[in-house]
């Protein structure tokens, strides 16, 4: 099987990644996704019908597949990536086209939420250009495609993008949210259905004994008290498991009732874009 999607898409991603991360000196990274995103062009790029929306399929026993996982909408944000880092300049073209893809496979669920699994009409007559299976029509939360906004905003200065992520983010307020402010992963993008999650506590034991295999010694590991005023409970870890010694380590109150609160430490290096909810570490 060729696909970009479930147990490829990361390899492909960071290949690009890595060439940058490693200050763009392993060519070999920069070859492989070159002739990767070569190989997608000639095999995988196909268009839908009726609108003509560009996707990537997939090829399994040597016959082309028009589907798609959500897990692809990777790509428009990579490709942008390497086209900002000066990459071939068709590389941010086909990164808007797959983008409106991606873009669309929300838009057109009356959910307003994107299936785990996409297939595309490809026969001249259709009404529709995107058809879900009964097996698909789920939604696990996953964050690709408004990863690929995001590039494309910052790279673009369009501000659709933006819009996009916004249209998004308020659908996902209004199905996956439930009343104790978690969110539940949808069965079906068409009717708003939900898998509950469940509210019941779950014990959690005061402490854990780790013990020694020589003396019998332990560590105790106990969890906070409470996230929302910032408590805390050392954690020790023992330096021998001869002796028992150990070292003792505590965190920072104020430090960790600020991340807890939801805003990013001091000094962390977070840029947030409140709108969108990105959060990106630099």
């Amino acid at each position: 099987m060729y696909t970009l999607g479930a147990r490829a898409d990361s390899y492909y991603e960071y290949l690009l990644k890595q060439w940058i991360q490693g200050g763009k000196t392993e060519d070999q990274l920069l070859e492989d996704y070159l002739q990767a995103i070569e190989g997608v062009k000639k095999n995988l790029l196909q268009k839908s019908s009726p609108n003509g929306l560009t996707f990537v399929g997939e090829i399994s026993h040597g016959q082309f597949s028009p589907k798609m996982d959500h897990l692809v909408c990777f790509l428009p944000g990579t490709l942008a990536l390497g086209a900002h880092h000066g990459l071939p300049a068709d590389h941010m073209d086909l990164a808007q086209r797959l983008m409106e893809t991606c873009y669309q496979m929300y838009l057109q669920m009356e959910t307003g939420l994107s299936p785990e699994i996409v297939h595309f009409n490809m026969h001249q007559g259709s009404t529709r250009d995107i058809e879900v299976k009964l097996a698909d029509r789920h939604n696990l939360l996953r964050p690709e495609t408004v990863e690929s906004l995001f590039y494309l905003y910052r790279f673009t200065k369009d501000h659709k993008y933006q819009d996009w992520g916004w249209e998004i983010l308020q659908s996902f307020n209004k199905y996956t949210k439930v009343s104790t402010s978690k969110v539940s992963t949808p069965r079906s993008v068409h009717q708003g259905q939900y898998t509950k999650v469940s509210t019941s506590k779950v014990s959690t034991p005061r402490s854990v004994r780790a013990r020694s295999v020589h003396q019998g010694q332990y560590t105790k590991l106990s969890t906070p008290r409470s996230v929302h005023q910032g408590q805390y409970t050392k954690v020790s870890t023992p330096s021998s498991v001869h002796q028992g010694q150990y070292t003792k380590l505590s965190t920072s109150r104020r430090s960790f009732s600020r991340s807890a609160a939801g805003g990013p430490p001091r000094g962390s290096g977070c840029l947030v874009n409140s709108r969108l909810g990105f959060r990106i570490e630099v």
